[in-house]
């Protein structure tokens, strides 16, 4: 446990450190760090004394050991669910309170929050260690803990406040989890009804023009956010909530029951504890394996890998399979947090135009890039059927002939065309005057489609 404990913190933090630069600058993937590396910290400070006892069949240490040993339980329990606590604050207010959150929130405030967190649950779990409660080692004696059978009514006061404290950022979690799950059906609900509305109206084509790709107005990147979110509390959950209550079941019978002659059930106090170990374990994993383009693109090497085995090429030579990524999309709400934040820092790179409102252009823009691309039928420099469908009759069949020689503007290394905009007037089999207009053609990093209007 030890080992796969400290071997997925490390990868998910190096993960981390090698994303995008656009994710490791999110708030969530801060305190995603954050978590980790407190997970990491956790196993480190637990685990190996638990080893040694088992190793030397006595405890290794005196009190000192023992006070060190249930402190890192109590923080290090707490600090984990203050900090997916803090992160199911932030997908809250960024789906439900998008410009609250574009406004105010930034990635020193994650820091800040960190830090905060930390602060207050070191002051929470150093009281036992003041008087304010007392550590005792507990059954087989190869781990120690707060007394959650204490007798005098400090020791009982603190147990049910540590584990009120465990209650409320669980009770948090929960609900801004399902509040951010209701807001997010509730938007994919509005969304398909404004794309049947608009199917209706004016076609399936025009619908998907105007709506491209997107089911809802919740980016890959903000569901991948989400579903991560969801599937770490699910983990936490199961793992802290029959320790917590065992907190205070132990303290609101075991005194009552130690007195009367009764045996403590030790049995369950052990299992509860092993519960609480595996969590620290299963968190950084459940990070791994939610990154899905990190999936697809080890499972595409590993086909490419033994397709190459197969028929006798070298492993090491050629180039594996490259993947379109969206991964790094984004939604509405963090469009308009990433212009604030550029336009405060006074980047030279970003464009002139770096508002809330362009910042949606340029997301709706490379939406339509992906869904033309998607296409199997898709050229860059072809026109499409809406070009031609304002002519009416026989003109269709002239303009389009007319438009084919001279809409293919040059190609250049960089696979865009940099042709300047054209206006040539055109005449159809009819003698109607028609304008043809073709515009500049470029990649999507430059957010900018290539459209040819008639």
């Amino acid at each position: 446990m030890f080992a796969v404990g400290v071997l997925g913190n490390v990868i998910a933090i190096v993960v981390l450190c090698v994303s995008k630069k656009e994710q490791k600058e999110t708030i969530f993937y801060t305190l995603v760090c954050g978590m980790a590396v407190t997970d990491l910290l956790g196993t480190c400070f637990t685990s190996p004394v638990v080893i040694a006892t088992y190793v030397a069949s006595r405890w290794p240490g005196g009190e000192p050991l023992c006070d060190f040993f249930s402190f890192s339980m109590l923080f290090f329990g707490s600090a984990g669910m203050s900090i997916l606590c803090a992160m199911a604050v932030e997908r809250y207010l960024a789906i439900n309170h998008a410009y609250f959150y574009s406004q105010h929130a930034h990635r020193p405030m994650a820091r800040s929050a960190l830090a905060a967190i930390y602060v207050a649950n070191a002051a929470l779990c150093v009281m036992p260690s003041l008087g304010f409660g007392r550590h005792v080692r507990h059954f087989p004696g190869t781990w120690c803990f707060l007394d959650w059978r204490a007798a005098d009514p400090l020791g009982a006061s603190y147990s049910f406040l540590y584990g009120g404290v465990m209650w409320a950022l669980i009770a948090v979690t929960v609900l801004c989890n399902c509040a951010v799950c209701r807001s997010l059906v509730g938007m994919n609900r509005r969304t398909g009804r404004a794309i049947r509305a608009e199917a209706a109206s004016c076609g399936a084509h025009g619908a998907r023009r105007r709506f491209p790709r997107l089911p809802s107005v919740a980016s890959a990147a903000e569901m991948q956010m989400f579903w991560l979110l969801i599937l770490m509390t699910i983990v936490f959950l199961v793992c802290s909530i029959p320790f917590v209550v065992r907190i205070f079941v132990n303290q609101l019978y075991g005194p009552a029951y130690i007195s009367a002659g009764g045996k403590p059930d030790y049995r369950s106090d052990l299992l509860a504890i092993r519960f609480a170990s595996f969590n620290p374990i299963l968190d950084p994993w459940v990070y791994i394996l939610c990154r899905k383009n990190l999936l697809v693109r080890g499972c595409e090497r590993l086909k490419w890998t033994v397709g190459r085995v197969k028929k006798g090429d070298p492993v090491g030579s050629g180039r594996p399979p490259q993947l379109f990524d969206r991964s790094g999309e984004t939604s509405c709400a963090s469009s308009l947090r990433t212009a604030r934040t550029e336009k405060t820092r006074g980047d030279d790179r970003a464009s002139p135009s770096d508002d809330p409102g362009g910042s949606f252009a340029d997301f709706t823009a490379r939406q339509a890039w992906d869904y033309d691309t998607a296409r199997v039928d898709f050229h860059p420099f072809g026109v499409g059927r809406s070009a031609v469908a304002a002519v009416d009759g026989e003109e269709a069949a002239g303009v389009a002939a007319a438009v084919a020689p001279s809409s293919t503007p040059p190609v250049g290394r960089g696979g865009g065309a940099r042709s300047p905009p054209t206006e040539s007037p055109q005449r159809g089999p009819t003698g109607g005057k028609v304008d043809v207009v073709t515009c500049t053609f470029s990649t999507p990093s430059s957010s900018t489609l290539s459209a040819k209007c008639v």
